[in-house]
């Protein structure tokens, strides 16, 4: 039989508001079963505070949302312990300072004293394999990143055709797979990954937009060594998820 690599992927943390559960079963999954790579897709942080999203009085200090959200990355960087691979993919949120400082204060940008959020925890000190936004990480033949451009639900079915390739994406905080493929008989899968956000602190999407899409979920592949590739998406349902016959729980 041929080997294979396994690979987990997790979505949009939004860290330090992560759904704790969730992401205490994505721990719990990592260590069991030790993978040869994990990869970030991106929002790892969320950075709600510099953003221009609806938040209350007391999610406006940067200082204390960044310090709770350094705590929840070292959790799951320990959980990493170990692993070959590790990567993150930045998405549009981890860009929020950078964002931030063009829009009120660009003199400032370059200045030796502003770091960005992935600096400050020294995650490519820690082993981690830092990319920009929109730069892909290729597993196999499957390009990860953190979005296709696109968001809502036509995104996983347009999401081949932007990428022009097989693609594993996040962002629109949904789970599922679709194929699709080309007139020459090529296949193609977009897998987006769902997320591990709290949807509490999502207040700019109505309540029940985010109860009837988001989905709590990971990516799971396998990657054989002439870059074909198996992957699914793996729902989180009231703390349990099923990943190669294996029942993980709370």
């Amino acid at each position: 039989a041929t080997s294979a690599v396994e690979w987990l992927v997790l979505g949009d943390l939004h860290f330090p508001f992560e759904d704790r559960s969730a992401v205490t079963l994505v721990k719990k999954v990592i260590r069991h079963r030790k993978p040869h790579g994990v990869v970030l897709i991106g929002d790892v942080f969320d950075n709600k505070a510099l953003s221009r999203h609806m938040k209350d009085m007391s999610e406006r200090l940067f200082r204390r949302e960044f310090s709770d959200a350094k705590a929840s990355f070292f959790e799951l960087d320990e959980a990493c312990r170990g692993i070959e691979r590790k990567v993150i993919t930045s998405g549009n949120h981890d860009e929020y300072l950078s964002g931030y400082i063009m829009r009120n204060c660009p003199e400032l940008e370059g200045y030796e004293g502003l770091r960005t959020p992935f600096e400050v925890v020294g995650a490519k000190e820690r082993g981690w394999n830092v990319l920009p936004y929109h730069e892909p990480y290729h597993v196999g033949k499957l390009g990860l990143v953190h979005d296709v451009n696109m968001a809502g639900d036509s995104a996983i079915q347009q999401a081949v055709a932007k990428f022009g390739r097989s693609v594993g994406f996040g962002h629109t905080h949904r789970a599922g797979l679709h194929y699709s493929g080309n007139i020459e008989g090529e296949r193609f899968v977009a897998m987006n990954v769902g997320w591990l956000g709290d949807p509490y602190f999502a207040k700019y999407m109505p309540g029940f937009a985010k109860s009837n899409n988001w989905t709590h979920a990971l990516g799971h592949v396998r990657v054989l060594n002439n870059g074909l590739f198996f992957c699914r998406t793996e729902p989180i349902v009231k703390g349990h998820v099923v990943i190669d016959g294996t029942v993980y729980t709370l």
